[in-house]
C-alpha cells in the first residue's frame, strides 16, 4: 500500500465528507491516476455518461462492488486465479483500492490516461496463468476478462440504482452498459455486454460454467464468509484499521486527540460494518445467495437497507463531488491550448 497516496492529503475540509468510505479502505490514488490533463479530454465516457453518476456516488458503488466480488467469486477459475496470483486474503482493503484505482481512472480520466492503465492491467495478466480440474487458464483469456467486467461493473450499477436514491432509467442503464463496454474490450474482453438485454443474455449462457463441482462450490463458499467476515466481524480488518484511520485524521491535533477518536470509533465502525454487511447480503441475487451458500434474513435486510438509503442521502447532499470527478469536470471544460503556428507567429 506504500505505492498508493492517501486521499485525505488532496481533499479540503467539505469533500473530506464525502472521502470518509473511501478513507476507511485507504483507497488513496494511484501512482499513474491523473485526472488534469489533457485539457478538453472527455476521456473514455465523458460528464454526460450515467458512469459519471454511478462511480459519483461512492459508499453505494462501494457496497455494489463488494456484492460484485462475491458473485465473482463463483467462478472456479476467476477464483483459483484470484486467490494464487494476488494480494486478496493478505491485503484484502489493498486490493479492492488498487482495484478502485483502475475504475476511477478509465471513468474520469483522459483518454491517453486510461489507455496508459489498461496497458498496465493488460500486461499484469500475461503472467498470471495456472491450472484447476486439468483445465489450463491465463489472466488474459478473454472469457474470464467478460467475466470480470460483468460481474464489477455490474456490481456498481446495482449498488447505485438500489442506494443512491437516484436511479437511473432503463434507457440510461443501457447508456451504461454501452459506455464501459470498451474498458472491457480494451482489457481483451469478448462479447462484452453493451445494454440490459445482453446483460441477461450472458448471466443465462454462463451460468451453466459456474462452481461445476462440489469443491468449487466449497472454496466460493468459502471465500465469501471470508470476504463478509472481513466487512462485518469485530476483529476484522474494516473495524480495526478503519478506526485507526479515522484517528488519524484528527492526530493534526495531537497524537492523544487521534486515539482517542480511534478507540471511540471502533464500535461505531463495527456497528455500521454489520449494517453493510445486512445490505450487501440482501442485494445478492437469490441464485447467487444460493450457490454460495447464504441465506438472507429479509427481516433483518430491509431494514438496514432503510437505514443505509437515509444515511446515504444525507452524505449526498452534505457532500457534493468527489474532488477527483471535480477535477475531470474542469479538465472536459478546459479549452485545449494550441502552439501558435510559426505562420502566425511571423
Amino acid at each position: 500500500m506504500s505505492s498508493i497516496e492517501p486521499v485525505w492529503g488532496r481533499y479540503s475540509p467539505r469533500p473530506l465528507i464525502h472521502g470518509l468510505p473511501v478513507l476507511i479502505l485507504d483507497a488513496g490514488y494511484l501512482p499513474w491516476e491523473s485526472y488534469d490533463e489533457p485539457a478538453g479530454d472527455q476521456g473514455y465516457t465523458g460528464p454526460d455518461s450515467p458512469a459519471w453518476r454511478v462511480l459519483g456516488h461512492q459508499p453505494a458503488a462501494l457496497l455494489g462492488g463488494v456484492v460484485g466480488l462475491l458473485i465473482g467469486t463463483l467462478h472456479p477459475v476467476v477464483l483459483r486465479g484470484t486467490l494464487e496470483h494476488t494480494e486478496l486474503e493478505r491485503d484484502p482493503l489493498g486490493r479492492l483500492a488498487r482495484t478502485a484505482g483502475f475504475v476511477r481512472a478509465t471513468t474520469y480520466a483522459a483518454g491517453p490516461v486510461s489507455d496508459q492503465v489498461i496497458e498496465v492491467v493488460n500486461r499484469m495478466h500475461v503472467p498470471v496463468s495456472g491450472t484447476i480440474n486439468g483445465r489450463d487458464y491465463n489472466a488474459a483469456d478473454p472469457d474470464l476478462i467478460t467475466w470480470v467486467h460483468v460481474t464489477i461493473w455490474g456490481g456498481f450499477l446495482d449498488g447505485y440504482q438500489r442506494l443512491s436514491g437516484r436511479a437511473l432509467a432503463p434507457d440510461d442503464v443501457d447508456r451504461y452498459w454501452a459506455d464501459i463496454a470498451p474498458i472491457g474490450e480494451k482489457l481483451g474482453g469478448t462479447g462484452v455486454p453493451r445494454d440490459r438485454a445482453a446483460v441477461e443474455a450472458y448471466w443465462h449462457t454462463v451460468r451453466g460454467e459456474l462452481a461445476e463441482s462440489a469443491a468449487d462450490r466449497a472454496a466460493a463458499r468459502a471465500e465469501a464468509a471470508w470476504i463478509l467476515h472481513e466487512v462485518g466481524s469485530w476483529h476484522g480488518t474494516v473495524a480495526r484499521d478503519g478506526a485507526r484511520r479515522v484517528g488519524e485524521l484528527f492526530t493534526r491535533f495531537g497524537r492523544p486527540v487521534g486515539a482517542t477518536v480511534a478507540a471511540l470509533s471502533r464500535f461505531p465502525i463495527w456497528y455500521c460494518a454489520n449494517i453493510l454487511l445486512r445490505v450487501i447480503v440482501g442485494m445478492l441475487p437469490g441464485w447467487a445467495a444460493t450457490e454460495l451458500g447464504i441465506t438472507p434474513r429479509r427481516w433483518l435486510d430491509a431494514p438496514a437497507r432503510l437505514i443505509t438509503r437515509v444515511v446515504f442521502f444525507v452524505y449526498d447532499r452534505a457532500a457534493g463531488d468527489p474532488e477527483h470527478v471535480l477535477r475531470a469536470r474542469r479538465r472536459c471544460r478546459r479549452q485545449p491550448t494550441t502552439e501558435p503556428s510559426e505562420s502566425a507567429a511571423a
